[in-house]
Parts: structure tokens; C-alpha cells; sequence
């Protein structure tokens, strides 16, 4: 299971982690970006739009992976 996390205090709403979202989890709606919760299961846990936001607004934790060693 995959916690994804929006800081909209640091989001600007530019939209490039929707462009970056295999299964367009993320949306941007009232200037940030927005998650469908409905489609958390579907994420990869590639963090490809933790990479690409330019102001570390968006992180994501895989819960799974967490706590095996």
C-alpha cells in the first residue's frame, strides 16, 4: 500500500507531476495538485512526480516496503 502526501503550502499547481503519473492518480484543481483516492491502489510507487515537482511539494511513501529490512 502507497501513501501519497500533497504539501499545499509548497505546491504551485504547474501541473508537472499530473503529466508524470502513470495512472494519472494526481490532478491539479484550485491551483495545486489534488489526489483521487479512489486510485491510490492503482499507483506504481515509481515516484516519478515526487522527482519531477520543482518545489518537493509531493512525497510518497510505500508502507510495504517500510517495515521489511
Amino acid at each position: 500500500m502507497v501513501e501519497i502526501y500533497v504539501d499545499i503550502e509548497k505546491c504551485t499547481g504547474c501541473g508537472d507531476c499530473v503529466k508524470a503519473c502513470p495512472p494519472e492518480i494526481l490532478f491539479v484543481n484550485a491551483n495545486y495538485c489534488n489526489i483521487r483516492e479512489n486510485l491510490v491502489p492503482e499507483c506504481l510507487g515509481c515516484q516519478s512526480c515526487v522527482v519531477v515537482c520543482p518545489t518537493a511539494a509531493i512525497s510518497v511513501k510505500d508502507l510495504e516496503r517500510s517495515f521489511t529490512s
